[in-house]
């Protein structure tokens, strides 16, 4: 496995809406090995290998990360919101860098209204108590009840008024400084996250869905090896049964806005997803809510096998919020993992969707859909984990599957 280019591809900034950095590093790699590709106005990337039969299966994966975008300045202050499903609290002391339209880069620390407050409270508590204040326990009580009141008014407003306004970057710079160097609403937020490698663990921000792409990437680059190996024609080419269609997809963080309406132009037969899913214990991960996972039920009334863990094998998802996944296709994808002696995890999601949502629907006919997956560690946080042997296995996984299909 690459893990250098999976590696690369986790330090790439590309948040939804603005994936240019990720299209331009896949198609360098898909140009580097002389593969064929096209894109679109919106970034996405599509790689076609063409068989006998035009009967397409589809193969997506998402490009975009969840992220952070300027929302105002005010007394220095870059006030962020969030840019998908971006798990708030975790973010809350990450570092970040905002990059001007210049190129002009500043760092800093994500904090937010609430905590700067309650920092501020605390500093002027500790100085009460070095000047030797002393207030009779009525006094003290009447005023910690009056500052409750007062903060639970506070938490009124700040709930009525846009959560953007609650994380911002102090960056000790004039308002008209950061206006200078080109810093205004609308440009986006990074988080500064070094990959790490760790025994079978990547560490890293966006693997979801990073994980995906280099799946596509490995998959690819091994189905072409594959058509080469066997060709018997001067070209180099032996078509397989049916054709293939890769696609590396933007802006699925923001409720899936992307538009993938090309893919009607192929004859679609199936449609396959590679997107992760999050290991929440029961605790919100990014869009899907705490509880929303049924594979993530308490053990006590359904045993530990229900639950998804990191290194447990790549996911096949059953259900998300868009309905259940084909049956016979997850019959098929069994089958493969027993030849291969892969395990398998399985989800069971009540909401959240991904790109097989947004593509059938534009399609002439119903076709089945399948998401397979790995799972995912603090998902949509500034750093995620996950298993190197999960991530080989789904690419072997696939490829396997799709030859079963093709060959």
């Amino acid at each position: 496995m690459q893990v250098q280019l999976l590696s690369a591809l986790c330090e790439i900034n590309a948040p939804s809406g603005d994936e240019g950095e990720m299209t331009r590093f896949i198609t360098r790699v898909l140009k580097e090995n002389r593969i064929d590709y096209d894109t679109d106005i919106l970034g996405n990337v599509f790689v076609e290998l063409k068989g006998k039969s035009k009967d397409t299966i589809v193969v997506v994966a998402h490009m975009d990360e969840v992220g952070l975008i300027v929302s105002g300045i005010h007394d220095g202050k870059i006030y962020c919101a969030p840019v998908g499903g971006l798990l708030l609290e975790s973010a809350l002391g990450a570092q970040v860098e905002v990059v001007s339209r210049e190129g002009r880069v500043i760092q800093g620390l994500l904090t937010s209204v609430k905590v700067a407050r309650e920092q501020r409270a605390r500093e002027k508590e500790a100085s009460q108590q070095k000047a030797g204040a002393k207030e009779s326990n009525e006094n003290r009580s009447r005023k910690e009840k009056e500052t409750t009141t007062r903060e639970e008014r506070g938490h009124t407003r700040e709930r009525e008024s846009d959560v953007i306004h609650q994380l911002y970057i102090d960056t000790g710079e004039s308002d008209k400084e950061l206006e200078r160097m080109g810093i205004d609403v609308g440009t986006r937020v990074q988080f500064i996250t070094k990959t790490r490698l760790k025994e079978d663990m990547i560490l890293a921000k966006a693997l979801d869905n990073r994980i995906g792409c280099f799946v596509l990437l490995e998959v690819i680059g091994s189905l072409i090896q594959l058509r080469h190996r066997h060709s018997p024609s001067k070209h180099g080419k032996h078509p397989f049964k049916k054709s293939l269609l890769f696609v590396f997809s933007t802006q699925e963080e923001v409720m899936l806005r992307s538009g993938l309406n090309r893919v009607a132009d192929w004859p679609v037969q199936e449609i396959v997803c590679i997107d992760m899913v999050p290991v929440s214990n029961n605790v919100s991960d990014g869009d899907m809510p705490a509880g929303s996972h049924l594979s993530d039920v308490d053990a006590e009334s359904q045993g530990d096998h229900n639950r998804l863990n990191v290194g447990g094998g790549p996911v096949v998802v059953l259900l998300d919020g868009s309905g259940f996944k084909s049956k016979s296709l997850v019959d098929q994808v069994l089958r493969v993992a027993q030849t291969l002696d892969i395990p398998l995890q399985y989800d069971l999601s009540v909401e959240g969707e991904t790109d097989d949502s947004r593509i059938a629907p534009t399609l002439p006919d119903p076709v089945p859909t399948l998401i397979l997956s790995v799972a995912v560690g603090d998902m949509h946080t500034p750093v995620n984990r996950a298993s190197l042997e999960d991530i080989s296995d789904l690419a072997i996984l696939l490829l396997q599957y799709l030859h079963t299909k093709i060959d």
